[in-house]
């Protein structure tokens, strides 16, 4: 595993330390470890151990606080049931995890526009654009034509499959729209972009990182870093440099066209911010 894919390993990590009862029951559920919360432990603890050195010169606010969190984990009377989530112990796990989280970012994403270039050519000459889109399922299973202008090179689209069916009310698709150069103005047309989809019938569109997409963890606070612009019928919003929002600031952003969408997590819950 490179640097790099090994340092947002940690962070995915870390997102899972500090998301909601429901997504972490969800997760673990997934990877089939029964009644169990020991590979949340065991994952945060695989990434940071080995970090721990790179954080205390390039995040120190992070690895303090990922420190307290080793301490936190490593407790005699922490449960490792799915009730225990519940308890005050694991609330506290997650507000500093959620502070870990915010702090990292601000080390490694806050004050660089490069992330955006890095990821979205993935080390070879042609840039894509991921852009994901819920429509009503009564809209049927045919992949909804979208004109998009300015036109990209090609466009490879694929129907995401939600086979544990967080969202039934709704079918999901992956554009991926494929440059030899980005236009000039980006995010001009990142907006663009959007503003079509929904135009078309999308209920809610956005733009993330490639490999991010989750059906559990569709547009919530922790997955909020890895989403560059987000579109409803209320209109767009972008964050291609992340210098220009804070963290905090583009999690509200997001949160805000979650629930305009959909109401409530998977599963029962409100879209609530951290801490309420």
């Amino acid at each position: 595993m490179t640097t790099r894919a090994f340092v947002s390993a940690f962070r995915d990590a870390l997102t899972r330390l500090a998301s909601p009862p429901a997504d972490q029951m969800r997760y673990l559920t997934a990877l089939g470890t029964a009644d169990l919360l020991d590979e949340l432990a065991l994952e945060f603890d695989g990434y940071f151990v080995p970090l721990a050195g790179e954080l205390r010169r390039r995040a120190p606010r992070c690895e303090s606080l990922c420190r307290r969190l080793d301490g936190m984990l490593d407790s005699d009377t922490l449960g490792w049931r799915f009730d225990d989530l519940g308890s005050d112990e694991w609330s506290e796990i997650r507000s500093v995890a959620v502070e870990a989280v915010v702090a990292f970012d601000e080390a490694y994403g806050g004050a660089r526009m490069d992330r955006f270039d890095d990821a979205v050519s993935w080390g070879s000459a042609t840039r894509t654009l991921s852009l994901f889109t819920f429509w009503p399922r009564s809209a049927g299973g045919a992949v909804p034509a979208i004109r998009f202008a300015p036109q990209p090179d090609s466009v490879r689209t694929y129907e995401l499959e939600d086979l544990e069916s967080f969202y039934p009310e709704f079918v999901c698709f992956e554009y991926d729209l494929r440059f030899s150069e980005l236009p000039d103005e980006v995010e001009d047309a990142l907006g663009a972009y959007l503003s079509q989809a929904v135009g078309a019938g999308a209920v809610i569109a956005w733009f993330g990182y490639e490999g991010t997409f989750h059906f559990a963890n569709i547009l919530t606070r922790s997955g909020a870093r890895d989403i560059y612009g987000v579109a409803d019928a209320s209109g767009a919003e972008l964050r291609v440099n992340e210098t220009r929002r804070s963290p905090a600031e583009w999690a509200d952003v997001i949160e805000s066209f979650a629930f305009r969408a959909f109401g409530a997590r998977p599963g029962g819950g409100r879209y609530l911010k951290w801490g309420e």
